[in-house]
């Protein structure tokens, strides 16, 4: 559990969300999880140029405000 493909993304470059503006340049991806669910999130600790499409990645945690958030980075082998 936790680890996934990248099936999809972009590079959110222009936010038009105030709270988000500060985090431009940043990625916007679909994950496919091995379970074979897919879900949208955000790609941290990979520069946007860099993500692709199959990339492995495995969960990671933010802490928002009052919130934790599920979030996914590169995977480690």
């Amino acid at each position: 559990m936790g680890r996934g493909t990248i099936y999809s993304h972009t590079a959110v470059r222009r936010s038009s969300l105030p709270e988000f503006e500060d985090r431009v340049p940043y990625t916007y991806a679909i994950v496919e999880l091995h379970e074979g669910i897919r879900i949208p999130t955000n790609i941290i600790d990979c520069p946007v140029d860099q993500v692709r499409i199959g990339m492995p990645v495995e969960l990671a945690w933010i802490e928002e405000s009052k919130d934790i958030i599920p979030i996914f980075r590169p995977a480690t082998p």
